[in-house]
C-alpha cells in the first residue's frame, strides 16, 4: 500500500489510469491520468475541490467507539449482542463475488432511483488489487453490503447498499439500520488489521441546500471523524491525451 495503485481502462480513443489519494509511481500505457482525492492540486488543468470525512484507524476500536454518538454506540452494541449478524470481507473478490455484490447493489439502486452499479469498473478495480467487499448477514441472508477502494493505507467507501427499503416491517427495517452501522464498525476493525490507517466515508457535502445530502452527512457524522478537503482532476500524459482533452473542451464550449 506504499504507492497508489492505478485502475487501468482501455477506451476507444484513449487509455486511462485512475489513481486514488496521490500520484502513482507509474501510469504506463495510459494517455490520461485521472486523479481522485489527491491531497494537493499539484498539476495543471481542471481541478475540482472535494471533501470527505476521515477516521484515524491507528486509534483503537475503543477510541473510535467513544467518538460515535450515543445512539450509534447503542445501535452497534445491540446489533452485536442481539441481532445474530455475521461479517464477511472479500479482499480479493473474484468475478462471481463482484457479480453477487453488483446484483445486490442494483436491487438497492432500483428502489432508490439511483444509477446501477458500474460492473466493469468494479472488475477493473479488482484487477488492480484495490477492491474490497464486505457484507453483514443474518442467518445466511445478506442485509447490507459495502465496497471500498483500498490504496496507500487508506480505505475509501465506494458504495453502500442495503435491503432497508425492500422491507415493509418497521422492526426489520430498524434491524437493517443497526446492521449498517455495525458493518461500518466491523469494516474499520478488519481494515485496520489489513494495515489501513485511514477510513474514508467516501465524500462529504460542503453545501447547505441539498437536504438529502445533509442527511447523509448527518449519518456519517454519527461516527466522528474529520472533514478534509482534497482534489480531483485529469492530466494528459501523451499527445493523444492532450488532443482528447482539447477536443472535449471544444465540444463543451460548442
Amino acid at each position: 500500500m506504499n504507492q497508489p495503485a492505478c485502475i487501468l481502462s482501455q477506451g476507444r480513443w484513449v487509455n486511462t489510469a485512475e489513481a486514488w489519494f496521490g500520484r502513482p509511481a507509474s501510469a504506463s500505457g495510459a494517455d490520461l491520468l485521472i486523479a481522485r482525492q489527491w491531497p494537493a492540486a499539484d498539476w495543471q488543468g481542471k481541478v475540482t475541490e472535494k471533501h470527505t470525512l476521515l477516521i484515524d484507524l491507528t486509534l483503537s476500536p475503543a477510541e473510535w467507539n467513544a467518538a460515535f454518538t450515543k445512539d450509534t454506540q447503542y445501535q452497534v452494541r445491540r446489533a452485536d449482542s442481539k441481532d445474530e449478524l455475521s461479517f464477511t470481507i472479500e479482499t480479493r473478490p473474484d468475478a462471481s463475488a463482484i457479480a453477487a455484490y453488483a446484483d445486490f447493489y442494483d436491487s438497492f439502486a432500483a428502489q432508490k432511483g439511483l444509477p446501477l452499479c458500474e460492473r466493469l469498473y468494479l472488475n477493473q478495480a479488482a484487477a488492480a488489487g484495490v477492491l474490497h467487499l464486505t457484507w453483514a448477514s443474518q442467518h445466511g441472508v445478506q442485509l447490507v453490503a459495502h465496497s471500498y477502494i483500498v490504496s496507500q493505507g487508506r480505505a475509501r467507501l465506494l458504495h453502500s447498499a442495503s435491503q432497508y427499503r425492500a422491507s415493509a416491517d418497521g422492526a426489520h427495517r430498524s434491524m437493517i439500520g443497526r446492521a449498517n452501522r455495525w458493518l461500518h464498525f466491523q469494516d474499520m476493525q478488519a481494515l485496520k488489521v489489513a494495515q489501513c490507517s485511514i477510513y474514508d466515508f467516501g465524500g462529504w457535502y460542503a453545501g447547505q441546500t441539498d437536504q438529502q445530502k445533509l442527511q447523509i452527512n448527518a449519518f456519517k457524522q454519527e461516527f466522528g471523524g474529520v472533514v478534509t478537503r482534497e482534489f480531483d482532476g485529469i492530466m494528459p500524459l501523451t499527445w493523444r491525451g492532450r488532443l482528447y482533452l482539447w477536443l472535449k473542451q471544444l465540444k463543451q464550449r460548442g
